[in-house]
């Protein structure tokens, strides 16, 4: 019966106060025009502003007023300021070459990651230039030039990926789809593969707790995916990748006008892989083969005065294969196999309007429902589950007194009923949490701004519990960004889907009763200065961000290496996170990125207060990018440096010759691209000096034996790959 309630009420979704879009163009002394992404857009005298992204285009909601001035600012041009009336949809503007300045060029390549510098929460928005820089097939390969987020293979046998935010795995994260909450649950460990690269048109990235109109559920970070849409992308767009492995990627992407009010896209992605190959001679193939198959339909009707609705649909079919070479052989005896399939569907609405009588306030409804089917088995070991999820967010935004303060309040629903089977035990749960929200902004000027909120969940089996959050942004000077921001975070904790990986051992799962809710305090600052040097911008970027944990699910892999233990934490976890950026157009085209960050992650073990196993203390990134004049060539080139991390205790097991810590290691990725009218091609290397860790699996040559364990992963499996690929596009 809930269900059939549920399928009645996903219905419908949001879309804020209505919107202003455009496109920016700047204009040369050859009267060459071009597209300008990370333009500065905002209207006079408010914080409310926006940028363009990589073609130029962009939405800015609209102020009450009849007439408002736009003012347009980006380095090398001259400002530009017009006036919008309320009836404008759509304007087009050219910006003028600053001929004053001697360094007058300006590309999409100097501006593929911007920082909003209007908004109190320091978001980081990585654009489709920036995506292009590597071989990015799927998310987890989209933060290889990003010193924030760290990406590292979770296992030696499935090939899952993990990522880590402040020192904290990604389960931590809210990642989400379009501001959706959605990997998440049964997608945990492998939704990072469900995200083909060439369907995203950006990725924002906001460290610490993030606004509470998206749900309680952040810790560390939000990770936000913005897909491409009809009419803003290309009309006609396919690629097709392939390696060294002969792995191969084909995707497609078109949009359809139907009418003037309904449009509709179509993005398409295939992969399959199907070779056994072991590098390393430990019996063991170094990735699985794949079979995956992806399809997402998205529509859009804007026939409906102030109103505004769309919908999208998703279906995925994910197969992966591995263990011993042998484990294609049917009905092999003795021979470890690792099977994953995992059958996808997801379906989200918006549904907005603009009230009449005031055009800044608004009231959205957003619903999505999963249906998640995961089977499994590794070895003799197997785990199958389903997910059924609904989400719903009803929101209502407007400016209060003026266009100063701005509120936004609104109701939640999060409905989550998952079937687990592990080794013939159930692990069955149902959860619902109701919710309330309020948030406030306020901003008086430029140099200043605050956003505070709180909302209000009672879970149906934790109770009722209180999520505060605060950010400010200042500016005591006007190249100068100061953020300060602090907040809770809650988050149930699925214990065996975020833990799939150690399912590849022998270890036995051993659960405490009565598990609580996960519970965080996250506090932090950053500071963001430019400099000017040579008339270009160098920005420099450090913070601090600390997370302490109140309560938290305790994977503790060192009271036994037979037993991997869940249990509430009694005592102390906590992470320290420091971090330093630098980036700075060196000469016109050539852009240098280097960034450290350390990381301190302690918990509370039964064996006392120890780092966390496989957290790397250090990172290192020095990236350079170089576009040629006239756009024909583009050489980019990334160094990973990794510090040491602790290793799982077995000391109680003298068999295993394992050493306390892993070693400090360096990867170097390169690509060239070259750019043709409506098309490109590229090649690349990953994993150049081909550095992978040694013996990555315990007791490989025994893999139903007590020693067993393909789970201690902290480098690469797979050595040196080479990779090359094509794009066509026709807009």
């Amino acid at each position: 019966m809930i269900r059939i309630l549920f399928s009645v009420l996903f219905c419908a979704g949001i879309i804020f106060p209505q919107k202003l879009s455009g496109i920016i163009y700047g204009e040369f002394e050859t009267n060459f025009r071009t597209p300008l992404p990370g333009v500065n857009i905002f209207w006079a005298d408010t914080e409310l502003g926006t940028m363009t992204d990589t073609e130029g285009k962009f939405q800015l909601y609209k102020t009450s007023a009849d007439t408002s001035l736009l003012v347009v600012t980006y380095v090398s041009f001259k400002p530009y300021t017009i006036k919008v009336a309320k009836t404008d949809e759509y304007v087009e503007i050219i910006l003028k070459e600053n001929r004053e300045l001697n360094a007058i060029e300006v590309t999409a390549r100097s501006k593929s990651i911007t920082i909003n510098d209007l908004n109190p929460i320091l978001t980081m928005e990585i654009t489709r230039d920036e995506l292009k820089k590597a071989a990015c097939c799927n998310l987890s390969e989209s933060f290889e030039t990003n010193a924030s987020v760290d990406v590292s293979y979770s296992d030696a046998v499935t090939g899952a990926k993990q990522i880590k935010l402040l020192g904290l795995a990604g389960k931590y994260s809210q990642i989400m789809t379009e501001n959706i909450p959605n990997i998440r649950g049964l997608a945990s460990v492998y939704g990072l593969y469900y995200i083909p690269g060439p369907w995203m048109q950006s990725i924002q990235i906001s460290k610490g707790t993030a606004s509470v109109v998206n749900g309680y559920e952040s810790v560390s970070g939000q990770i936000n995916i913005e897909f491409k849409k009809p009419m803003q992308s290309e009309k006609y767009y396919a690629d097709i990748f392939t390696n060294s492995e002969l792995k191969s990627d084909f995707n497609a992407n078109t949009y359809y006008e139907i009418s003037p009010e309904l449009t509709t896209g179509v993005l398409f992605h295939a992969e399959y892989f199907n070779r056994l190959p072991d590098h390393n001679n430990d019996g063991f193939i170094d990735n699985p083969n794949i079979r995956q198959i992806n399809l997402l339909n998205r529509w859009e009707y804007t026939g409906f005065e102030n109103w505004h609705i769309a919908a999208s649909f998703s279906y995925l079919n994910d197969k992966r294969h591995g263990g011993q070479g042998g484990f294609n052989r049917p009905a092999s005896s003795g021979i470890y196999k690792t099977e994953m399939d995992a059958n996808r569907f997801q379906g989200w609405s918006k549904i907005g309007y603009m009230f009449n009588n005031d055009k800044n306030t608004s009231i959205g409804f957003i619903n999505m429902i999963t249906s998640h089917r995961y089977n499994s088995a590794f070895g003799m070991r197997k785990y199958d589950a389903k997910e059924f999820s609904y989400y719903s967010n009803l929101i209502l935004e407007s400016n209060v007194f003026n266009e100063q303060h701005k509120i936004n309040t609104g109701l939640s629903l999060v409905y989550d009923d998952y079937q687990e089977n592990l080794e013939n035990v159930n692990y069955d749960n149902t959860e619902t949490v109701p919710g309330a929200f309020f948030q406030y902004t306020f901003s008086p000027d430029k140099s200043f701004s605050v956003i505070g909120g709180i909302r209000a969940d009672n879970h149906n089996k934790y109770g009722l519990f209180f999520t505060p959050r605060l950010h400010i942004k200042y500016s005591p000077f006007e190249n100068t960004n100061l953020r300060i921001a602090a907040g809770k975070g809650f988050r149930t904790a699925r214990i065996i889907s975020e833990n799939i990986p150690l399912i590849t051992s022998s270890r036995k799962f051993v659960f405490e009763k009565n598990p609580k809710m996960e519970e965080a305090v996250n506090y932090g600052i950053n500071i963001t200065q430019y400099i000017t040097i040579n008339e270009r911008a160098i920005s420099i970027s450090g913070d601090f961000y600390r997370t302490d944990f109140l309560n938290k699910i305790v994977v503790d892999l060192d009271k036994s290496s037979k037993e991997v233990n869940f249990y509430n934490l009694s005592g102390k976890s906590y992470a320290n996170n420091y971090q330093l950026e630098l980036s700075y157009e060196l000469f016109p085209q050539f852009d240098v990125l280097g960034a450290v960050r350390f990381s301190e992650t302690k918990t509370d073990y039964e064996k006392g207060l120890r780092s966390e196993p496989l957290n790397n203390q250090f990172k290192g990134l020095l990236s350079f990018s170089y576009l040629t004049n006239l756009r024909l060539w583009q050489f980019d080139f990334t160094a990973q440096f990794n510090g040491k991390s602790r290793l799982p205790d077995f000391s109680d097991n003298p068999e295993i010759n394992m050493r306390k810590y892993s070693p400090n290691y360096t990867i170097l990725n390169a690509q060239i691209t070259r750019f043709f009218k409506g098309w490109e091609v590229y090649l690349g290397a990953e994993n150049l000096t081909g550095y992978t860790q040694t013996k990555p699996i315990i007791s490989s040559d025994n893999p139903f034996g007590d020693n067993f364990d393909a789970s201690v992963i902290w480098g690469p499996v797979s050595g040196r790959m080479f990779y090359m690929g094509a794009r066509f596009s026709i807009n």
